[in-house]
């Protein structure tokens, strides 16, 4: 570098020399230049320089990225105090430092920041002693894609600076970078590895997708020295890194160069293998009205996907009864509800699915126990007694969905003011109903599950009053083979005269 600062005092001399002590210095250039050709790129030799406010046409900030560090202080730009610097290139640049030529008025503190598409991101600052002299402040930060760099709040007396450059970092500044014609390649799927071999002194743009977790890792047949390997993204919102690494790339589809060969390589071998996967993301729980609990056939209920990690939520799924085996895909949406019906069983297990690019992990499972809708059936038979007996027979309950709770009977088909009868089976026994001395219904209740109780249909038993015969009247007298004076009536009875 000695050479190219010598090199820009000999251009800055030229103006004010002989013809031929002209020619001979431009000789001098020409073979100083082609001896000192940099593996690194200024880049900023390519953007367009302005400032908030300064020096102008002499003093402009055409001077911060003309390309030439003068050895005094007779060329500058010049920026008023506090004021920023930018830097704006046509196309997005990949950089990690900025180098500072400083004049006779030096800035003794500035905020280095980059455009990320949306907003202005700080990266660096520098703060250091204000003074005079040719002094090069060299600032690096983490690399970065972006259009615009900025230097902002630069203190001190007016600033002055010869010449601001930006370099990039490992992706162009690699020592013996050539592409990789044909890379063994073999794709990571699912949850399974992937891996491609590195050459020797070679890149190779890996693509990778959108939101997708990675995971990174490398050998070098065997060696333990790492400190070659490389890294660097080229577009998109990754972020560089130079040994092995978990990383999370996110918003948008990122082309990543990786390199086994830089400037500080140590790797013992002609290549390395680079191992990729998908990372395996992690499943929340499953919570909601559903999770974990009992409901009535055509109660809606929902499922909620807890928080995941490392991936997004894919579906629900669900089996019947059994938690092994193949499962169902279900519900594309969360949370996610669903009308409870009696399927194929009586138990709806579900679990979320969480993806990440074909990565699946599954949440655990949790159960819907379905109660079956409650069906109150019908009561058989139908009886005639007399007043004190019991009903002939045992009443019946058929056509039933649930269990019995208890029997009930009334004297109205209503069953207002009903008896409970404390007999939870189908059958209800002649002593279990008790004797009537009225006509009598009854009826079983019945529940399934969590269900509502129903009231079977009912069976009524009749019920007559007991017989009474009465009394004949009245006595009297006739001669032999006459008939009755009167008619003989019957009165005070109860029942039918049946003969």
């Amino acid at each position: 570098m000695g050479k190219f600062y010598t090199l820009l005092g000999i251009k800055e001399r030229i103006s004010n020399s002989k013809p031929a002590i002209k020619l001979l210095l431009l000789i001098i250039i020409v073979i100083l230049g082609v001896s000192n050709t940099s593996a690194q790129t200024n880049v900023a030799l390519t953007a367009t320089a302005t400032h908030s406010g300064g020096g102008a046409t002499t003093y402009g900030p055409q001077n911060y990225n003309d390309n030439i560090i003068p050895t005094d202080v007779n060329t500058f730009g010049w920026v008023s105090s506090n004021g920023s610097i930018e830097y704006t290139w046509a196309a997005s640049q990949y950089i990690d430092e900025v180098r500072f030529f400083l004049g006779n008025r030096n800035m003794t503190s500035c905020t280095i920041q980059y455009w990320n598409g949306s907003a202005y991101v700080t990266c660096g600052s520098y703060s250091g002693s204000a003074g005079t002299g040719l002094i090069t402040v060299t600032r690096t930060f983490t690399g970065v894609n972006t259009t615009r760099l900025r230097f902002i709040s630069i203190a001190g007396s007016n600033p002055n600076f010869r010449e601001i450059q930006v370099y990039p970092g490992c992706q162009t500044g690699c020592v013996n970078v050539a592409a990789e014609t044909t890379p063994t390649l073999v794709a990571a799927s699912a949850c399974s590895n992937g891996t491609f071999r590195v050459g020797s002194g070679a890149y190779y743009n890996l693509t990778v997708a959108a939101n997708t977790y990675y995971n990174f890792s490398w050998n070098n047949n065997g060696a333990t020295n790492l400190s070659g390997f490389c890294a660097t993204p080229q577009n998109g919102s990754a972020s560089s890194f130079t040994t092995n690494q978990t990383g999370w790339f996110s918003g948008t589809t990122t082309t990543l160069r990786v390199s086994a060969n830089r400037t500080s390589c140590n790797w013992v071998a002609t290549s390395a293998i680079m191992t990729y996967r998908h990372t395996q993301p992690t499943a929340g729980t499953v919570t909601g009205t559903g999770a974990n609990t009992t409901v009535c056939d055509g109660t809606t209920v929902g499922f909620t996907s807890g928080s995941s990690s490392n991936g997004t939520f894919s579906m629900f799924q669900y089996q019947w009864n059994i938690t092994t085996g193949s499962w169902t895909n279900w519900g594309t949406t969360n949370p996610y509800n669903w009308a409870s019906h009696d399927g194929s069983g009586t138990v709806l297990n579900v679990r979320a699915a969480i993806n990440n690019n074909g990565c699946i992990t599954y949440s655990p499972s949790v159960a819907t126990t379905v109660s079956p809708a409650t069906v109150g059936g019908a009561v058989s038979s139908n009886g005639t007694i007399c007043s004190g007996s019991q009903p002939a027979a045992n009443l019946t309950l058929s056509g039933h969905t649930g269990s019995v709770v208890r029997w009930e009977k009334a004297t109205n088909t209503s069953f207002t003011g009903a008896t409970s009868i404390a007999v939870t089976s189908t059958t209800l026994t002649p002593a279990q109903a008790g004797a009537l001395t009225a006509t009598t219904y009854f009826r079983a209740v019945v529940k399934s599950g969590v269900c509502g109780e129903v009231g079977s249909s009912y069976a009524t038993i009749t019920v007559n009053p007991t017989s009474v015969g009465g009394t004949v009247s009245s006595n009297g007298s006739i001669c032999s083979g006459s008939q009755p004076a009167a008619n003989l009536t019957l009165s005070g009875h109860t029942g039918s005269v049946v003969r």
